[in-house]
């Protein structure tokens, strides 16, 4: 499987960043609120905020494999 173009690579990281700066802003907490919380609901939240950021990564590259698919194939 190829790598994503350089230039889509970066796209992916600005978007993931803004969907994580997007999460941290809509879900309200203040640095004392996210000191308070405890380490498993913690956790959780840091799998959600890298879920968020893989996610445009994926997306992409769902996309060019299902391109690059159709570009062997001939169809």
């Amino acid at each position: 499987m190829s790598r994503l173009p350089e230039g889509v690579r970066r796209l992916c990281v600005v978007v993931g960043v803004v969907f994580v700066v997007a999460m941290l802003i809509t879900s309200g907490n203040t640095l004392r609120d996210w000191l308070a919380l405890p380490v498993d609901r913690l956790a959780f939240s840091a799998v959600i905020f890298v879920g968020f950021y893989l996610s445009p990564f994926i997306v992409c590259r769902v996309a060019f494999w299902i391109k690059d698919g159709f570009t062997k194939s001939g169809a």
